[in-house]
């Protein structure tokens, strides 16, 4: 049975118009501090954990912001792995501040 691995994948599925019952979006593994609807950029995430750049402009000056799907599937699943290897808590900058922003939301 496979399993989709991505970064913000609702919106790749959306364009596709294509649903998958087996979905991991490190986006919602590694939340972001101020909680929804706030998300990280997997450049930021990836930097942070992986310790490394990536979807940076290539050598040759282009104008593009530097996007490789490939490179992007490589993080996510690597950020994937650190959060089995390390567990749920990983990568949670403030857990507490993302629970009270999602009550104060629920209750606008």
């Amino acid at each position: 049975k496979d399993i989709l691995v991505g970064h913000s994948l609702e919106n790749d599925l959306i364009a596709l118009k294509m649903t998958h019952a087996r979905v991991i979006d490190t986006s919602l593994l590694y939340p972001h501090p101020r909680g929804p609807p706030m998300k990280l950029k997997l450049k930021a995430i990836a930097s942070k954990y992986l310790l490394r750049e990536i979807q940076v402009p290539s050598a040759e000056g282009a104008a593009e912001c530097g996007h490789n799907s490939v490179e992007d599937a490589i993080a996510a699943l690597e950020l994937v792995q650190l959060k089995i290897k390390n567990g749920p808590r990983f990568g949670i900058e403030n857990p507490t501040t993302c629970a009270l922003f999602s009550i104060v939301l629920a209750h606008r």
